[in-house]
């Protein structure tokens, strides 16, 4: 009965061990290719390329910087284009006791703005992402000079919930 003990205590260690490993190997091979900035609320990565007036990308749910990476890459030739994580999402960050809602991730991306001295920008939102464009062009206008919408994501769930309400950030 002790052997037998032993032996599982040995192979719930080993595979804890192995575990830790792998995920200390996959997260050596995926390293953040932009600047990371602290934030109120967590810290937000960005990619900038190209040289001109500033354009902000934010990518929708599920998604990450890279979801623009060829885009960024035409635009670069006429736009300085920063392509951000939102928070909690890619290589950004958000507390545990940070609210994900539209208003709080305006609020980061503005601050992430200012720290990194984007006086004004153009910004394109995809999906969840064009939700908080527009946040953002309603919380500091004076900063926002366009918003351009890609299949946004603006209207409150109402009504019964649907098989993805369990995707469904409240404001």
């Amino acid at each position: 009965m002790i052997i037998a003990l032993l032996i599982i205590i040995c192979i719930v260690v080993a595979l804890i061990w192995f575990t830790a490993k792998m995920d200390s190997n996959i997260e050596a091979s995926f390293t953040p290719s932009g600047k990371l900035t602290p934030v109120d609320g967590g810290i937000i990565h960005c990619q900038k390329q190209g040289n001109g007036p500033a354009l902000v990308l934010i990518h929708g749910l599920l998604g990450n910087s890279n979801n623009f990476s060829e885009l960024a890459k035409t635009l670069a030739s006429r736009y300085t284009v920063y392509t951000v994580d939102r928070p909690g999402s890619g290589f950004s960050s958000r507390y545990k006791s940070t609210s994900a809602s539209f208003e709080q991730q305006s609020k980061m991306i503005l601050e992430w703005m200012q720290k990194e001295g984007i006086g004004s920008a153009s910004i394109a939102g995809h999906s969840m992402g064009g939700g908080i464009a527009l946040r953002m062009a309603i919380d500091a206008p004076d900063k926002i000079k366009s918003v351009s919408l890609l299949c946004p994501l603006t209207t409150p769930l109402k009504g019964g919930a649907g098989p993805l309400s369990v995707l469904y950030i409240p404001n």
